[in-house]
């Protein structure tokens, strides 16, 4: 086999995994960056309220233990 068929076979079976190693690794960040907007949102939600009515208890002060 000469070095362009060996890089070629190479690319073959390399190419795909790096595919989906990469798209792992986009939707990873995609589901942190969408967390952290969740709980921004909830706290900009509910930032008001807290201050209007300090008797409501809102979902993010809530104790989870």
């Amino acid at each position: 086999m000469t070095t362009n068929e060996i890089l070629t076979v190479i690319a073959l079976v390399a190419g795909p995994i790096m595919a989906v190693l990469i798209t792992r690794y986009l939707d990873d960040q995609r589901t942190y960056k969408a967390r952290r907007m969740d709980v921004f949102r909830t706290l900009m939600r509910t930032r008001r309220t807290v201050f209007l009515a300090p008797r409501l208890n809102p979902p993010h002060a809530q104790k989870t233990m």
